[in-house]
């Protein structure tokens, strides 16, 4: 009979356990990032005792109560809700944040991502405790980035508390126009060079060709420099149109060679021409070699360098000791980088078949020539930029985060590395929302968010907590009879002993 006492007690001992499991998930209801827990109960050892069956002796068994045999947490998805916050960071799938203490660098683990940066600039937790990430070191033409090692997320603060991001000297221009008009300028002698030979700097302006039009660049100083573009007609001969083109900046700076003479802030001469659909079939471009003596000597004019996008470039070069090279695309990208025909220099070109030409592919919106449309700039671009401050930051669904800057300019400054185990179950529970790995959880493999078995990033949102609290009710209602019943084993243990007790008397 003590036994039932005995056996009564463990069954309320398991089952507070178990409304202290349900208690502890009930009061996170809304604690970012946990993860609610299930609880396993089991039997404990049986004892043996003699039995008779069909006038057979044996052994029975009986039970001697329960314990609490596991507990379980659920790493189920939490629903996902919008903040205002741009660090506030959620994790859609699976995976965890690592955060690791700067004091000892121990490692922890996480669901919850609400982040902040402190004032070093270092991305942090609630905690203290560091967000890990890999540096961008790198960004290729085609947007694929070059990571280094995983380290703490930093921003890298100058001395007057600012994030900056240098400047960048313009290295291409896209400049694709639709050209309509006569020649405005002509030189007999020199059709295809009309516009070189009258360029005057000590006019204003220069030229006045049948279209024009002006585009700001970027120097090595980050400093913004015009770029003036003039187009005038040349002719037409077997159905095909020239024109012929001057690319200029500012007399008044320039610090080339030609500088304070007629010639000053010349950068290049070149012809377009089109078929009789319009459409670019050749480009020449020639560059500036002499002394600075005479502009107009053609002779000096020899075809221009080749960038490795296969664009005609010129150096820009400015009184302040800046300076710019700088690929001009106006529709034409060589797949050789090599000019072909022609013959050598400007001075050697009376007719279209003297020009130097690309062996090239014309973009989709190259320039062009339809008339009766005017002449207008169908599309301008170029990639150089001044200094700028960083404005804000957001991260995308691959956890790169992108830092906004003042001069307009974005950048991708790190990416986050999210972490999965082999066996989640295994993870010990820290506090404070954090985890740690234990040899129960197996092996850790990093991983960046949406690839192998990480799951992807959202910014702007908080993963919530995961309790359901109508399954935790319900769950309640059973444990709180479970203990109301084992309750009731003990106290008619105790009257049956006290019952017992009693017949001596």
């Amino acid at each position: 009979m003590l036994s039932s006492l005995y056996i009564g007690a463990t069954g309320m001992k398991t089952h507070a356990s178990g409304m202290q499991v349900l208690s502890n998930d009930i009061a996170n209801v809304n604690t970012v990032g946990y993860k609610d827990a299930d609880y396993r109960f089991a039997n404990l050892f049986s004892t043996e005792v003699a039995s008779q069956s069909n006038g057979v002796t044996g052994y029975s068994q009986l039970g001697m109560g329960a314990s609490l045999h596991d507990i379980k947490t659920k790493f189920t998805q939490g629903a996902v809700l919008p903040t205002n916050q741009a660090t506030d960071i959620a994790i859609a799938g699976k995976g965890f944040f690592k955060v690791v203490d700067s004091q000892d660098n121990s490692e922890f683990y996480t669901r919850a991502g609400n982040f902040i940066f402190d004032y070093q600039g270092v991305l942090r937790d609630p905690n203290g405790l560091a967000v890990q990430g890999k540096p961008v070191t790198a960004v290729a033409t085609d947007g694929t980035l070059t990571l280094g090692a995983t380290s703490d997320i930093a921003l890298d603060i100058g001395t007057d508390g600012n994030v900056s991001m240098p400047p960048s000297a313009t290295s291409n221009v896209s400049f694709f126009t639709n050209l309509d008009g006569d020649n405005e300028i002509e030189d007999a002698a020199n059709p295809y060079f009309s516009l070189l030979t009258a360029y005057d700097a000590t006019n204003d302006p220069p030229l006045n060709p049948a279209y024009s039009d002006t585009m700001r660049v970027y120097d090595s100083n980050g400093v913004s420099r015009d770029l003036n573009l003039y187009f005038d007609k040349v002719g037409s001969e077997n159905g095909v149109t020239t024109w012929e083109y001057v690319i200029a900046g500012d007399p008044n700076v320039d610090g080339s060679n030609l500088a304070g003479g007629a010639g000053a802030g010349l950068l290049q001469s070149g012809t377009m021409s089109f078929n009789s659909s319009g459409q670019l079939i050749s480009q020449s471009a020639y560059n500036y070699t002499g002394d600075g003596s005479d502009h107009t000597a053609l002779d000096d004019w020899t075809p221009a360098s080749v960038n490795s996008d296969g664009i005609p470039s010129f150096t820009a070069s400015y009184s302040d000791g800046s300076s710019a090279t700088i690929g001009l695309n106006l529709g034409f990208q060589s797949s050789t980088g090599q000019w072909q025909g022609g013959t050598g220099s400007a001075a050697g070109v009376t007719s279209a078949s003297d020009l130097v030409s690309l062996n090239a592919t014309r973009a989709a919106n190259a320039s062009s020539s339809f008339p009766g449309q005017g002449s207008f700039a169908k599309f301008t671009d170029q990639d150089g930029y001044t200094e700028g401050f960083l404005q804000g930051i957001k991260f995308t669904q691959e956890g790169v985060m992108m830092g906004s800057f003042s001069n307009g300019e974005t950048a991708p400054l790190y990416q986050l590395t999210l972490y999965n185990f082999t066996s989640e179950d295994g993870l010990s529970r820290e506090g404070s929302n954090l985890y740690a790995a234990t040899p129960d959880a197996g092996e850790v493999t990093e991983n960046l968010p949406g690839e192998g078995a990480a799951g992807t990033v959202s910014d702007h949102s908080l993963e919530q907590s995961n309790v359901d609290l109508a399954r935790e009710f319900t769950q309640m209602i059973t444990t709180q009879r479970g203990f109301q019943a084992n309750s009731k084993v003990v106290t008619t243990s105790d009257e049956v002993l006290r019952t017992a007790l009693s017949m001596k008397r």
